[in-house]
């Protein structure tokens, strides 16, 4: 849990940082939506794909592949063509908006993660004797479902804004928890259920630089 944590937590900075970099002004909202969904479809087929590979090669085979296509990733800047890196702001932690900000996040985290990590569990708790490839389907479409929700909440952003539009699919996204996951038993509910949370609660790290670029800039969400 540290390490995926920590893993976690030095990668999504670069990934949320490159949007505003290529967002077209009029249409940000779309623009970062369209980028992030990328991530959903990308989650939706390896997760398909990685539970076919537990399967068959087991589990350190499985991350061994893994680290090897880590391996093939390059940079295409040359070293020179880099900008310096602040690593740390520390003006940003004076501004009051800024920790109430980090604060809804960081507490967001917390239930947006939860049926994204537990989904297959509760899937093969509720239905044990399907086969072992049937659990992850219902998190293969939330993450299909997530494509399609931070996509079109891209329109939403370029119309309400970002900051109302993350209390927006915080606030479905929690109703969607306690109204629908915890009354669900059968495969056709669990799988209901997963495109209807997909749709809401991936668009909420998705905004997180529309935020930052409509609080304080877009050099700031760089």
């Amino acid at each position: 849990g540290l390490l995926q944590g920590t893993s976690n937590a030095l990668v999504y900075p670069l990934i949320v940082g490159r949007p505003p970099r290529v967002m077209i002004p009029q249409i940000s909202g779309l623009t970062t939506g369209v980028v992030f969904a990328g991530s959903s479809i990308g989650g939706a087929v390896s997760c398909s794909i990685f539970r076919q590979m537990l399967t068959s090669v087991g589990l350190k085979k499985s991350f061994a592949i893994l680290l090897a296509a880590w391996f093939m990733i390059s940079e295409r800047r040359k070293p020179t063509e880099r900008k310096k890196i602040i690593w740390v702001d520390s003006s940003f932690f004076s501004d009051p908006v800024f920790r109430s900000l980090g604060i809804c996040l960081f507490l967001t985290v917390f239930g947006y993660l939860s049926p994204i990590y537990f989904l297959p569990t509760f899937t093969k708790d509720k239905l044990p004797h399907i086969s072992e490839i049937v659990p992850t389907l219902p998190l293969t479409m939330l993450n299909f479902s997530g494509a399609a929700g931070r996509t079109n909440i891209g329109f939403l952003v370029d119309r309400i804004g970002p900051v109302n539009s993350l209390w927006l699919v915080v606030m479905l996204s929690g109703l969607t928890q306690l109204l629908v996951w915890i009354f669900v038993s059968t495969y056709a509910g669990i799988m209901a259920f997963a495109i209807l949370y997909g749709l809401v609660c991936c668009c909420s790290l998705s905004l997180s630089p529309a935020v930052a670029a409509q609080l304080w800039g877009s050099a700031a969400a760089q």
